[in-house]
Parts: structure tokens; sequence; C-alpha cells
């Protein structure tokens, strides 16, 4: 056997394993839809192409008249199904490197018309015979044809990558520059696996060349389904945040509300300061819900405080809020509504739930070296049982579905811990007893800073 023909048939068998192990990977990948069936299609065609040119090899090399005819059957399938691989490699990296699963664009139509006819000629030589080997009985050793039809369906599929090319160039909408990147790579591989067996006779680049496109192709998919599994991560992140603030909600009106409707009854004039109070208490709350992120603490400071405000319109309400914030701390970041809900607890079900009143200490610093964000709010009430959160913490879904009033301060603590964990990575820790409730919360800065870049600081 030639040099050659034993290098050409160890590189197709190469190829062929290369493309084994991207079959498996196709199936074994999870349901992307028409792209990976549009893969699959593509691998298949190109094992089918790469098995006939290494048969035609194999059978060509023998010294024996016979053999010319299963040769001649192996090279026709090779050279028929080639352009239908490169057609459906084509069209797999027009959808990576554009995002469209369509053609878009007149031009872009024209030459994808102009593909499908150029792979319509193609398929026509091989079954008029153009590519039949020849046996001469001198040298006893058969052959294919010519140089000129040797390199004919090599040129048409360089011709047939450049339309495909153009067709991504010519999209109306524009092309993010790492698509145009990706386009550049993926097509520029197999074209210059075409471009070099169309001069090196000898050896069969484009094969392998196609077989390592298809393999950046296989990994531009993997890391494409990871980024839009990451942003269904995010936004089942987002939903649930949204759900958790929308839980606060309706703990906050009905609160507010049972305070105005005392006042109305004691203190008509302090009514009113209660209802203008109240109101902008819930602008800035249905503010604070629509917003992602985080926002400055003095913020959410202001917001706290004006909860204290309305509360403290009643005057039967004893209660005492103090608050102590380093400077530092004013300018740290947190998600929004996480502190007020903390005073509200502190307040309602703390300090609230004694007679002789009490007072509730709101305490910010940011610890360094970890440029950690520590709030501390503490009352002197009658505490409650931890345990409660934890039982949350294990059915926090449960919670999450009813959605009610149900489960008074720990349902309110719980919510914060979500929300925390969810944006910052933040943490909520809480010790109770008798004499009073302290609940921690930790922000790490580097993290908040982060997730302010992703969503911007309101």
């Amino acid at each position: 056997m030639p040099a050659h023909n034993s290098m050409n048939v160890a590189v197709d068998f190469v190829t062929i394993a290369v493309l084994c192990v991207l079959m498996v990977a196709a199936v074994l990948r999870p349901r992307e839809g028409k792209r990976n069936t549009l893969f699959i299609v593509a691998v298949l065609l190109q094992g089918i192409a790469v098995t006939g040119d290494l048969l035609a090899w194999a059978f060509v090399d023998w010294p024996d008249e016979s053999l010319l005819l299963p040769a001649h059957v192996s090279n026709m399938v090779a050279c028929t199904v080639a352009p239908l691989a490169c057609l459906a490699f084509s069209a797999l990296g027009y959808t990576l490197a554009t995002g469209y699963r369509q053609v878009r664009g007149a031009a872009a139509r024209v030459l994808c018309c102009a593909t499908v006819l150029l792979v319509l000629v193609e398929l026509c030589l091989p079954l008029a015979g153009a590519f039949a080997p020849t046996f001469d009985e001198a040298s006893r050793a058969a052959a294919f044809s010519g140089d000129f039809l040797y390199g004919l369906p090599y040129n048409l599929m360089i011709l047939q990558l450049l339309f495909v090319f153009a067709m991504i160039v010519l999209q109306p909408v524009y092309t993010p520059l790492w698509r145009s990147g990706m386009a550049l790579v993926l097509f520029g591989v197999p074209f210059a696996g075409f471009a070099l067996e169309n001069v090196i006779h000898a050896i069969a680049l484009s094969y392998p060349a196609m077989a390592v496109a298809l393999l950046i192709s296989c990994a531009a998919m993997q890391r494409e389904q990871e980024e839009q599994l990451s942003y269904k991560e995010l936004e089942l992140s987002r939903a649930r945040n949204a759900a958790l603030m929308a839980q606060i909600e309706p703990h906050f009106v009905a609160n507010s509300l049972l305070a105005i409707e005392q006042l109305c009854v004691e203190d008509p004039p302090k009514a009113r300061e209660a209802v203008q109070s109240f109101a902008r208490y819930l602008r800035n709350n249905f503010e604070a819900m629509g917003e992602e992120g985080v926002i400055p603490l003095s913020r959410e400071l202001a917001h706290a405080k004006s909860y204290v405000a309305l509360e403290m319109a009643d005057p039967s309400n004893n209660v005492s809020v103090r608050f102590c914030i380093s400077e530092a701390a004013q300018f740290a970041l947190v998600p929004p509504l996480s502190v007020q809900p903390l005073v509200e607890n502190a307040v309602r079900h703390g300090v609230g739930r004694r007679r002789e009143g009490g007072t509730v200490w709101v305490v910010a610093a940011v610890e360094e070296p970890q440029n950690m964000l520590v709030v501390t709010v503490q009352d002197d009430g009658v505490g409650f049982d931890v345990r409660e959160l934890e039982r949350g913490r294990k059915n926090s879904d449960e919670s999450l579905a009813i959605g009610s009033l149900k489960g008074g301060r720990s349902l309110g603590l719980r919510n914060v811990r979500e929300r925390l964990a969810l944006i910052c990575q933040g943490t909520l820790d809480v010790a109770s007893g008798p004499n009073g409730t302290c609940v921690t919360m930790r922000v790490p800065q580097d993290v908040a800073r982060k997730c302010a870049v992703r969503g911007g600081i309101s």
C-alpha cells in the first residue's frame, strides 16, 4: 500500500473516532431542539462520507480489477454525502454565529438559494461517474480521476462555505463581535482543510478539518447552553425574590391600616398625617419591590425610619427606636427591604407585645479587612422560639406558596434570610430568649458590589 494511502486510511480512522465521540455527546446532551438535531445530522452525514472515503482508499489499493466497483461505489458515496454534510454544518454554523433559526435579509436569502443550487450541482458530479477509478494494466494499479475533477468538489465546497459566511455578514440585525469571531473560526477551519486538499491531493485533509469544526461547534453549543441555563437560573432567582418581596406587602398594609384606624377614632388630625406618611411609605415600599440588586444602606434606613414615624403616630405606642450607624456603613450596599422588616418585627412582635413597651437598637458598621457590613437589630421584647425559623427553612417552598400572614415574626425573618442569600450571599443569624431578640445581618460588600455592577444601584 502506498504511503499516502496508508496515511489517508489512518486519518480517516481517527476522524471516524472523533465523530463517534461527538455523536455520543450529542445524544447524551439535554434536549436543545432543532439545533441539536441539526448537529446530529451533520455528524452522521460526515461519518458516512468519511467511511466511504476510507473504504475507497482501501479498495483502490488492491491490485485486482474486480475491486474497482466497490472502490467506485465507496467513492461515489463519499463524494455524494460530503456536500450534504457540508450543507448541514453550514446551517449549524449559521445558527451558532447569528443566533437565528432562519435566514434573514434579502441578500442572505439569495445566497441561501445559491448555496442549495451549488449543493445540487455537487450531487450530480459523482452520480454522473466523474470520480470513477481507472485500472492501469501495465502498472497493475488503480487511481481516481485527474487533478481538475479531483479538486472540483473541494472548490465547490469552498464556495459553499464562503456563501454561508457571507450570509452571516449580511445579516440586517447587528451581530455581536463574539459571534462574528465564532463564525470566522467555525468556517475558517473547514475552509483551510478544503483549500489544502485542493492543493495536496495525496492527503485527505477536508474530513479531519470538518471534524475539528464540528468539535468546535459542539463546544460552542455547550457554552451557549450553559449561558442559557445560567440566565434561566437568574430569572428563577429573580422570580423567587419577587415572590418573597410580594409576600411582605400584605403584612405591612394590614398592620399600618390597623394603626391608622385607631388614630381616626382617637385623633383625626394625626390620622391625616398618618395617612400621608402611610402613602409615602407605600410609595417607597412599592418602588423597592420593583428594584433588582442592591441599594445604599442609607436609603434602606430612611425607609425604616419612615416606618418608625408611622408607628410613633400612635400615642399608645410606648416604643423607642435608636439608630447607631457608622459613617462607612452609610454607603454600604444591602438588598432593598432587608433592614426595615427586621425593625418592624422587633417593634411589632418584640417590644410591641410588652405592656410597658421597650427599646429597639439598630447598629450598623463595616468590619475590616473582610469588608463585611454587619447590621444588628436588637430589642428587649418578649422573644420567640428560634426553632420556628429552622422549621421554616426546611419548608421554605411551602411557606412561599402560602403567601399569607401565617407565621408572624418567623415568616418575615425567613423572607429576609432568603432574599439575602439569593441576592448577595448574605446571612441572617437570630438569637432570642426571654429578655429579647438579637438579629444580625451580614452582607459581604465585595459580592454586593458585583451585584450592583450587574443590576445597577438604585
